[in-house]
Order: C-alpha cells, then structure tokens, then sequence
C-alpha cells in the first residue's frame, strides 16, 4: 500500500485575505522542495508574479511577501490522501481526509472569492464544503499543472488574473 501524502499548512502571509487558492494535494517534486507549486514547469508562481508586475522569483521569502501584497493565503482541499505520483486522477477517493476549510473561513471574515487550482480541486472543495460556500465567489481555475498543457500559459494566466484583479 503507499504511503499518505499530508498537504502543507496554510500560507497566509496577509492579516486580511481576500483570495484563497485552493490546490487539491502536493505533488511529489513539491513536497521534495517543501514548498507549494516547486515543479519547474507549474504555472502557478509565473502567474501570481505576474498579477504583482513583480519580476519571477524562486525564493520562499519572495513568494510569501507576492501572497501578502495580493492578499492571497493558499492551501489545499486535502489534508491527507493516498496518491501514488502526483497526477490527481491517482487520488485514491477512499483515502481522502480534508482540511478544515470551512472552520478557516469563519474566522477569517475577509475572504471574498475562492479559486480552484483545476477540477479536482474545485470538485473535492464543493464534495466537502458546498453547502457552505453560498457567501463566496468560487472559481474554478484551469490547472497551473505541467500536465494541463491543453491549454495556454496566456489562458491560464487571463483566468487567473480576472479573478485575483476582480476581488482585490
């Protein structure tokens, strides 16, 4: 049997949030790394630098001090799970312990919009916590994963930017 992957904890460098990303679960290249969306080819951080017109940058600090000027924390649906690689359709459902998300949000009044980084993200959020997301705008974003590549870095990005640009 494999080995649980556990999520990291909650990155919420802003005292008052207005976005927050939600992942499904770290990939193994991250996990390595110890740190959220560490796979070269992730989209994630070109992106969110590119919301600040700030310059890419590779260093935890400056990626913390990105979240806290976009007033972005950022977490994971799940807490825990069984999922052999990183590909999310490995997730074994049966296996799934969630974050307390809901908890989260009702101590934490500022937070207006929710994007999904991908489907199944956005699919667990809504498994787990549909029915108390009625106050929030919840986007599903496309996947800022190297194995999404249907899709353009410039089509990731404007979807992207429409929602951190419309709830800051």
């Amino acid at each position: 049997m494999s080995v649980p992957v556990t999520s990291f904890g909650l990155l919420s460098p802003s005292d008052r949030p207005k976005i927050l990303l939600l992942g499904s679960l770290p990939s193994v290249q991250s996990k390595a790394s110890d740190f959220y969306y560490a796979h070269p080819k992730n989209a994630f951080w070109p992106i969110l630098f590119s919301a600040a017109e700030r310059p890419m940058s590779d260093a935890v600090e400056e990626k913390l001090a990105l979240l806290e000027q976009l007033n972005i924390a950022l977490w994971d649906v799940v807490a825990e799970a069984v999922r052999p690689g990183s590909l999310d359709s490995a997730i074994k459902p049966d296996s799934i312990r969630f974050n307390p998300i809901d908890l989260w949000l009702q101590s934490t009044p500022s937070v207006k919009a929710i994007g999904c980084n991908g489907a199944t993200a956005h699919r667990l959020l809504l498994k787990a916590f549909g029915d108390q997301l009625a106050n929030y705008d919840v986007v599903k974003l496309p996947s800022t994963s190297p194995a999404h590549a249907s899709m353009t870095f410039e089509a990731k990005q404007q979807a992207w930017l429409q929602l951190i640009h419309h709830a800051l």
